[in-house]
């Protein structure tokens, strides 16, 4: 017969092996739970098991079924850069044997909209949360009694009230030494364009870029700032934003590739050298925008991004007792051409 081990009863519960380490040497940082379910089992396979003085041993259990981990989102993305989001957290979730699903929320409900029955039926015991930004759904989604954890948030969120861990990609600080580049080139009139009331992550590219400003004594014009869009309107707004200026900027600062995409197609429509008459940066790096100019933005790996996401849900899974987390990713900057740079 196979000798059974401490890796026998990781298979076994697709747990984590320092985790059963702590759970049968009774050693802090494994719930009550947890830590039954693990000795149970031990004792089911045979493990040579001595038990601490006092310690009541349960009845053995069964083999608990695959947990189900679902994905909401609320626009249905199909861009690279999302798409290799969800794709790493698949494959993390099916290392460890979990099921992942899929689960789509409108970006504007009614009044009266209901969470969908699989995320309130215990059909998922924990749920991955990227792009929410409608004030109702966020919230719906966090007072849910599962393991979650977000990427990105609504703006100006109080955090006391977050009941689950946050990811966010840096970008104050990020966006901060983007503009102190192009000031140190001699561009002074420098502008802003992304909603900075739709998410954490706008708000705080735009702090960034305020920052930067007055950390040179430079005006802030807010004239030439386009910091309000609508969900579907992007190029109708930013073209007649463009078309409305008295002055042009010398440089605009953009929310994110997309943006940065829109007034760089504006731009060479109106035969508007960039990045001579004006520089243009982005943020995120995502390949569909790398082919209309070599962009000034922030690379995001977000194969990497995907991967975090998903352990840190199973890091919950396992440690149900412990603190929720706001966690920042710092992310690389690449100077390109549209800043005039070589890269």
């Amino acid at each position: 017969m196979e000798k059974v081990t401490l890796q026998t009863i990781e298979d076994t519960l697709n747990t984590y092996r320092v985790t059963v380490w702590k759970a049968l040497y009774n050693r802090d940082g494994v719930s009550a739970s947890l830590r039954d379910e693990i000795i149970s089992t031990a004792i089911t396979l045979g493990y040579p098991l001595k038990l601490q003085e006092g310690y009541s041993s349960p009845t053995p259990k069964k083999k608990n079924s695959r947990k189900n981990v679902s994905v909401v989102v609320s626009h249905p993305e199909d861009s690279p850069f999302w798409m290799n989001i969800i794709h790493s957290i698949a494959m993390v979730l099916s290392k460890y044997s979990m099921n992942m699903l899929y689960t789509y929320l409108p970006s504007e409900p009614e009044k009266d909209y209901e969470l969908p029955s699989t995320l309130i039926d215990n059909t998922v015991q924990g749920i991955i949360i990227l792009n929410i930004y409608d004030k109702t759904l966020f919230y719906k989604l966090n007072d849910l009694p599962i393991p979650k954890v977000f990427l990105d948030c609504i703006p100006n969120i109080d955090y006391k009230f977050l009941n689950g861990d946050l990811f966010l990609i840096e970008g104050k600080f990020t966006v901060n030494s983007i503009v102190q580049h192009i000031i140190e080139k001699g561009r002074c009139h420098i502008s802003f364009i992304g909603d900075i009331e739709f998410s954490q992550t706008n708000k705080e590219r735009y702090l960034g870029y305020i920052e930067a400003l007055q950390k040179n004594s430079l005006s802030i014009y807010e004239m030439t700032n386009l910091t309000t869009l609508g969900a579907k309107t992007h190029k109708e707004q930013i073209y007649q934003f463009l078309d409305h200026l008295a002055v042009f900027p010398e440089a605009i600062i953009c929310a994110n590739d997309f943006i940065a995409y829109l007034v760089i197609q504006y731009l060479q429509e109106k035969e508007i050298s960039i990045p001579n008459q004006v520089m243009v940066t982005g943020f995120d790096d995502s390949r569909e925008f790398r082919k209309v100019i070599p962009l000034t933005t922030v690379h995001v790996q977000n194969h990497f991004v995907g991967i975090r996401l998903a352990e840190q849900l199973l890091y919950h899974f396992e440690n149900p007792e412990a603190d929720y987390e706001i966690i920042y990713i710092r992310s690389k900057i690449i100077f390109r051409q549209s800043t005039g740079d070589a890269g």
